[in-house]
């Protein structure tokens, strides 16, 4: 399953970074997505979700409701297959 994680961080303590951790350990494909950061422990962050080259099956969203309503075209651009 492909998923991206819109609010990806590099923090453990944060559930991204959990949610992250978790997907690879499942065998799932993250595409992790944050402004902030390049890279997350050797996988490409992409700057915003349409950025992500493939179809996405899911979107899991730890961003707070401001940014999320800001996103909203972009989310329903999204379109996950599942």
């Amino acid at each position: 399953m492909k998923v991206a994680i819109l609010g990806a961080s590099d923090n453990t303590e944060r559930y991204s970074y959990k949610a992250f951790k978790m997907l690879q350990e499942y065998g799932h494909t993250p595409f992790p997505v944050s402004p902030k950061l390049k890279e997350l422990e050797g996988c490409k962050v992409f700057p915003t979700l349409s950025a992500i080259p493939e179809r996405v099956d899911t979107l899991t969203m730890y961003v707070n409701n401001g940014v999320s309503t800001a996103l909203r075209e972009e989310i329903l651009k999204l379109k996950p297959a599942g």
